[in-house]
């Protein structure tokens, strides 16, 4: 098979798994977006005490319970710590 063919199927191909790759992103995206909104609902609901809002004045669940970031760790967070 000449140089030029597998070049060609090559670049298809990773074509392809770039798409794939992306509507993967962008279904995660909108997953992480759907779960933040409702983690952020159930943190408002007063019924649900185990959802304490990071910013909350109760004082006394602060240190039996470590409280939650709204956002997820900054990637650079994420490396230090797969890498330790």
């Amino acid at each position: 098979m000449p140089a030029d063919e597998q070049h060609e199927r090559l670049s298809k191909q990773l074509d392809a798994e770039l798409g794939d790759l992306a509507r993967e992103g962008e279904r995660l995206e909108h997953q992480i977006d759907e779960v933040r909104s409702q983690w952020r609902a159930k943190q408002a609901d007063p019924a649900l005490p185990g959802a304490v809002s990071p910013d909350s004045s109760d004082d006394s669940q602060a240190d039996e319970q470590p409280q939650a970031d709204d956002e997820p760790p900054s990637a650079d967070r994420r490396d230090q710590r797969s890498s330790t």
